[in-house]
């Protein structure tokens, strides 16, 4: 327990202590055993403070919510008291509150579960490759400096995801070059139109075909091939990827939603129904598997193709890597300096 106290005197002094009782130090963690150990711990009773200040607020702060607020009821008998989140946890409140907001995280669960399913994989890729066929447009005049920007600030949010996912360092520098081909490789803008534009000066490629299978594959290595973990509101940690890897790959000539469209339009004339469970063990025969399967499938495909998506997912992920930047506080061992409990007296 860590107590720190701020006196504010009449003539203008303030007056800081602090108190830190060891875990060895008390007895228990229950909150009449905590109120026990502060009480004997302080430098004056309650009753003395109420008369040496014209008004005193205690705030209790701790990493467990139950026990916090267990105490703060004890101590309210006594003095004013406010229990509050730690530090750690009101940044997490403040990160999930703009999932909470955007109204993503269902829609983002129920993608992420879709994209680890090998059948939804094979899927995904066949439409892959018929969509890069069909809209990519070769174009031998230079791009402009800002469609060029647009293409590296969206790629920017994928390319922070890689070294940071456990994987082998031999294929993070794989994904990592090919994230640098397709910033090459994309004309830009990327967000206002669906066709796939390629700046191709002196022939880089031997033909189209040559430029599809390229662009096929990049894409593959970049997004498909490394899916990103279902998101979770008790795992701080895995609430930014999935948000900036959906915000990169919807925002590149709507490629993903696109995709997500035609197999929601197949499963809706049941051409592919089945194929979806077929690699389920177990599963085959379910009927309510199959329906809850597209069910996901148009959910998904309605909320990344709506019009304010990308800019809601661009934003979410801005605000989350923002507070990400907070997180590296209590991650290199600074949580120490957090105050778990602090006394205001004013005026003394």
């Amino acid at each position: 327990m860590h107590l720190r106290a701020t006196c504010c005197h009449r003539d203008g002094r303030v007056t800081k202590f602090e108190v830190v009782l060891p875990p060895a130090a008390i007895e228990g963690t229950g909150a009449a055993c905590l109120m026990a150990a502060l009480t004997k711990r302080l430098p004056w009773s309650f009753a003395k403070l109420h008369d040496l200040a014209d008004f005193v607020v205690l705030i209790s702060n701790s990493d467990s919510a139950r026990s916090c607020l267990k105490l703060g009821r004890h101590l309210q008998s006594l003095i004013p008291c406010l229990p509050s989140p730690c530090r750690m946890h009101q940044l997490c409140i403040c990160m999930t509150a703009v999932l909470t907001m955007g109204a993503v995280m269902s829609p983002l669960f129920c993608a992420c579960h879709l994209l680890r399913r090998k059948s939804v994989q094979t899927m995904m890729r066949k439409q892959l490759r018929r969509l890069i066929s069909d809209k990519l447009r070769i174009v031998f005049s230079e791009p402009s400096q800002e469609a060029t920007r647009q293409v590296a600030k969206v790629l920017t949010f994928v390319m922070q995801l890689i070294g940071h996912d456990g994987v082998q360092v031999k294929t993070q520098q794989k994904r990592l070059g090919a994230c640098r081909r397709l910033r090459q490789f994309l004309a830009g803008p990327v967000r206002e139109s669906q066709l796939i534009t390629h700046f191709c000066p002196l022939g880089c490629h031997a033909s189209r075909e040559a430029a599809v299978k390229q662009f096929y594959d990049d894409i593959v290595e970049v997004f498909l091939a490394h899916p990103p973990a279902p998101p979770a509101f008790n795992k701080w940690t895995k609430l930014f990827p999935p948000v900036a890897w959906f915000a990169s790959f919807c925002c590149l000539h709507f490629i993903l939603p696109g995709c997500l469209a035609n197999i929601s339009d197949l499963l809706r004339e049941e051409e592919i129904e089945m194929n979806i469970v077929e690699h389920v063990e177990g599963l085959n025969d379910d009927v309510s598997f199959r329906r809850q399967e597209q069910v996901r499938f148009r959910k998904t495909s309605n909320f990344l193709n709506a019009a304010v998506t990308p800019d809601k997912l661009v934003g979410i992920a801005i605000t989350l890597e923002v507070a990400s930047s907070f997180w590296d506080t209590f991650s290199m061992g600074h949580r120490g300096t957090t105050p778990r409990m602090l006394i205001r007296c004013s005026p003394c």
